[in-house]
């Protein structure tokens, strides 16, 4: 019986699978006949050359690059030898054909599957008659326009007859690329980021490092994709608005009419019949709101996303990263164009990106200056590798010598992604060193050589190529120095020691090892080996070319013995490098993780209500002396500054916090207590410290709770308006939402901080990474449709192991979510905390906290000394100009609509001398990352 039911489960899964495919080719019939047309084109070619064409049956779909773009006649001989058998239409015809057709089997299926994603991806977001436009748009004008440019470039060097006698081909993936760069405008921001950063740092790495004429076309089908799809998409949001701002001002005529037809009836009534002219008011006013409430509204229209500029002006998208994980991803990315270069400089055929000169300079030396320059030149129109492998080694050692070195690389862009300081680190010291070293090559070392009279100069010192080798690393480097603030995660001291050590002892033993060996066989090299050109040739083997320098040659081994010697002393140098790359990227623990898992379980014996807020990334810890209460803090600007009171063991909180202000005078720290409530506060005070009020918490009690009276209508309206649209609520945490919801919520977020015309704040607000812990709750609302319109997180707080209540942190939702979504949710987080008290009232929960709104309802409380009203001033003005961009005072208006008990936070501090400093680390804490350009947005915003 069992088995039974679960074929049926397996056999309706599979139908319900197979209903959602013919859904899908339903939707996307134009995208299966494009791709039908395409598979069937290729296989009638490959028929038709096979029979009539047997000799160019297997033969690409190019043509050189003179060809195509030099209009001679047919008949007439062209620049190449030989006599021209096309016309420049015929010529051209050739080039755009390749962009639809391929050369195998394996190609044709691939290239079939991304066709039938991509214009199956158009058709839905963009519809039929534009999808086919912006194919035919990217085929033409993009090819015509990427060779026009790839012309106008490289005619302005004195040699560029290579260029004549390279093949130009592309690729229906080309097409691919342009049609998902259109169709970009139509997703979310953090979708719409992925594909534009993707695209281009993949087609602006080619272009760079490679510079050949596809690699032009690539890039101008890709640019005109994204500025159709942007035409595009600003097209029919002009059109929505309209159609948003029709109904408005019909709305409105409605009203106003209805409005004169009551005023009519009421002049035209008598005096004894005020009462019913009254209720036949009412019965129109009525009528009158039933009218407006059956027309669209512009309520109606937000919830899909169409509103009036006026409505949509505010939620203008903010191009800068961000989040935090924005700019690590900007500069993985950078450093990953950067390691994937030199193989791109060493296999392309063609040697004319910007950049090529750089990607040659980082590359393994291939011992041959001529090679060398040849490939810098253009003289060559065969792969550098490939010549590198004939002229020197195997290319199974060549491969890797190129493939550790870029591996490496990509351990440390990896690193960068995931917020190492120590990647960021190492990134810049080797970018710096590029730079240098550049600069040795191009500039120091030509000055020692001997110029042979006639030799133009620009072939030695100050030219455009030192100037593209050189600027790059060291402008990333630069970047990179000014935004450490993004990358926090800091390695434990003895790992990095212990990598160090590795490294410097692999260094001197794989340096003495290959000396030694090369004197033992030294008539085994040409020339014959000595100690001071084995330890050159070591450095040239292990660093990039440009680093070991091209002023003299390396040795040769003359045996296969002893070149795989060489290879295995270089590779066991590289492979410890990598290994210790991966350990310390990979290991999360950073200064204070110890201290944050002790933490972790301090917090679960007793705390505040944000008290939770400790155990997040960032914070550093003191302890107590038994180890049973801590205190989390920050250092910045010469003051520690707190993250709320104690936590721990209750008894200890009053010792803990003189032995921690002892603490910081050791350190030479200035303490300063952020977020604390009043018992904290009063204790403080005895101790000598001044206090100012800097928020209010909002504390709702579950047992309490009910939405009666005309204060809650509000609340009321929200919770039936999600019932009637088809709203539900979940309660769960992160990890166990599922897929789909998680990425549901990370787009919800980046949505939200894009919007922002400062960056995502901090300190004691939570973010995505926040949200991950499994001991806090998620509660978030989603549709009908599986969307989820918006999102809340719930910090625990703790007394003896046990949850007596929740504190709201994370709380976004959808720019275009109907209104009253958060309302909805807080309230049934309210409702199921009152129903679960009622169900098992032993485990009830004592209280639900709303938080304080950062920097809100200051200035309600007179506890604060006359000193204290510097820095209150101070960051009230600090709040009002931030107010714009956070919208912190309507936050904490907002949370009054819940009729919550109010607790005052306060910050103390002890020494009054230090109050700039203070306010200084109080925003730095919130938002470590501001830049000038952000101030000036955010001015720029309040002036709106």
């Amino acid at each position: 019986m069992a088995s039974t039911q679960t074929t049926r489960g397996t056999a309706s899964g599979w139908n319900a699978l197979a209903d959602d495919f013919r859904n899908w080719l339903t939707r996307h019939v134009f995208a299966i006949v494009v791709t039908g047309v395409f598979v069937l084109a290729n296989i009638s070619r490959w028929v038709w050359m096979a029979l009539h064409r047997p000799d160019r049956a297997s033969s690409g779909l190019s043509l050189s690059f003179v060809e195509a773009l030099t209009p001679h006649r047919p008949g007439v001989p062209g620049p190449g030898n030989g006599v021209r058998t096309r016309g420049l239409l015929q010529q051209f015809e050739h080039l755009v054909e390749s962009l639809f057709f391929v050369k195998t089997p394996f190609m044709l299926i691939f290239c079939a599957l991304v066709t039938l994603l991509a214009v199956g991806f158009a058709e839905s977001r963009t519809g039929v008659v534009r999808t086919a436009a912006l194919i035919a748009v990217n085929a033409f004008f993009g090819t015509a326009l990427g060779l026009l440019v790839c012309v106008a470039i490289n005619s302005q060097q004195a040699d560029w007859s290579w260029l004549e006698r390279l093949n130009v081909t592309l690729s229906p993936l080309t097409m691919a690329i342009g049609i998902a760069m259109a169709c970009s405008a139509y997703e979310s921001v953090m979708w719409r980021r992925r594909i534009i950063l993707i695209v281009y740092a993949f087609t602006a790495t080619a272009l760079l490092f490679s510079g050949s004429p596809g690699d032009y076309c690539t890039l101008a089908i890709a640019i005109i994709g994204h500025v159709a799809g942007n035409l595009m998409h600003r097209h029919d949001m002009r059109q929505r608005d309209a159609k948003a701002s029709a109904v408005m001002r019909a709305a409105g005529s409605m009203v106003a009419d209805d409005v004169a037809a009551a005023e009519a009836l009421d002049s035209a009534a008598s005096e004894d019949a005020i009462s019913d002219t009254t209720a036949a008011s009412a019965s129109d006013s009525t009528t009158a709101h039933t009218t407006m409430a059956s027309s669209p509204s512009v309520d109606d229209f937000s919830s899909r996303g169409e509103q009036p500029d006026a409505m949509r002006r505010e939620t203008r998208t903010h191009w800068w990263p961000g989040t935090d994980y924005e700019t690590r991803r900007l500069f993985a990315t950078v450093q990953m164009v950067f390691a994937i270069g030199p193989i791109i400089s060493m296999t392309s055929r063609a040697h004319a990106g910007l950049l090529t000169g750089m990607g040659l300079f980082l590359s393994p030396d291939i011992n041959a200056d001529a090679l060398l320059n040849s490939c810098e030149r253009n003289h060559l129109t065969t792969s550098c590798l490939v010549l590198a492998g004939v002229h020197r080694v195997a290319m199974f050692g060549l491969w890797t010598r190129i493939l550790l070195p870029v591996v490496a690389m990509l351990i440390v862009a990896w690193g960068l992604y995931h917020g190492r300081r120590l990647a960021a680190l190492v990134c810049i010291l080797f970018n710096t060193l590029s730079t240098l070293f550049a600069i040795a090559d191009y500039l120091v070392f030509p000055l020692s050589m001997d110029i042979t009279p006639g030799i133009e100069p620009r072939h030695f010192a100050l030219t455009i190529a030192f100037l593209l080798t050189a600027a790059p690393p060291l402008i990333l480097a630069i970047s990179l120095t000014s935004s450490l603030s993004h990358f926090e995660v800091r390695a434990p001291s003895r790992p990095l020691l212990r990598g160090m050590a590795a490294i410097v002892t692999m260094s001197l033993l794989t340096g003495l090892t290959f000396v030694v060996f090369g004197m033992s066989r030294a008539e085994a090299f040409t020339p014959r080996a000595t100690p001071g050109s084995l330890l050159l040739d070591f450095l040239h083997r292990l660093l990039p070319v440009g680093f070991a320098g091209r002023l003299r040659g390396s040795l040769h081994p003359d045996t296969e013995l002893t070149s795989a010697i060489c290879w295995l002393i270089i590779t066991a140098m590289w492979v410890t490098v990598l290994v210790v790359f991966y350990f310390w990227f990979r290991d999360r623990l950073e200064e204070g993780q110890r201290g944050r898992e002790r933490a972790d379980r301090l917090v679960e014996t007793d705390g505040e209500s944000m008290s939770f807020m400790t155990t997040w990334e960032g914070n550093r810890y003191w302890f107590s002396p038994s180890g049973r209460c801590g205190i989390a803090y920050r250092v910045s600007h010469g003051v520690a500054l707190t993250v709320t009171g104690p936590f721990g063991d209750p008894e200890e909180y009053d010792s803990a916090l003189p032995d921690f202000m002892r603490f910081c005078y050791a350190h030479s720290l200035s303490p300063a207590f952020y977020a604390v409530h009043e018992r904290t506060r009063e204790q403080l005070e005895r101790l000598g410290c001044s206090s100012i009020h800097v928020g209010t918490e909002m504390v709702v009690i579950p047992k309490d709770w009910q939405t009666r009276g005309k204060k809650w209508q509000d609340i009321r309206t929200a919770i039936n308006k999600a019932k009637r649209v088809g709203i539900t609520d979940v309660l769960t945490t992160f990890d166990q939402a599922g897929w789909k919801v998680q990425q549901q919520i990370i787009d919800i977020s980046e949505q939200w901080a894009s919007l922002k015309a400062l960056p995502e704040m901090k300190f004691t607000l939570g973010g995505l990474e926040e949200l991950r812990d499994p001991r806090v709750a998620v509660l978030y609302a989603v549709d009908e449709d599986g969307l989820v319109q918006g999102v809340t997180s719930w910090m625990p707080t703790y007394r003896g192991g046990r949850i007596i209540g929740w504190t709201l942190d994370f709380m976004r939702h959808r720019t275009d979510s109907p209104n009253g979504i958060m309302e909805f949710l807080i309230a049934r987080m309210a409702e199921r905390l009152r129903d679960e008290g009622e169900a098992d009232p032993a485990h009830a929960v004592e209280f639900m906290s709303l938080s304080a709104a950062p920097l809100a309802g200051m200035g309600q409380d007179a506890h604060g000394t006359a000193d204290a009203e510097v820095i209150e001033h101070a960051l009230q003005i600090v709040a009002d100009y931030i107010e714009p961009a956070y919208g912190f005072k309507s936050l904490y208006f907002f949370k009054r609509k819940f009729q919550p008990q109010t607790d005052p936070v306060y910050m103390c501090y002890l020494d009054s001398a230090k109050l700039a400093q203070i306010g200084l680390a109080v925003l730095s804490s919130y938002v470590p990352e501001l830049k000038a350009s952000q101030v000036v947005e955010m001015l720029k915003t309040i002036h709106s």
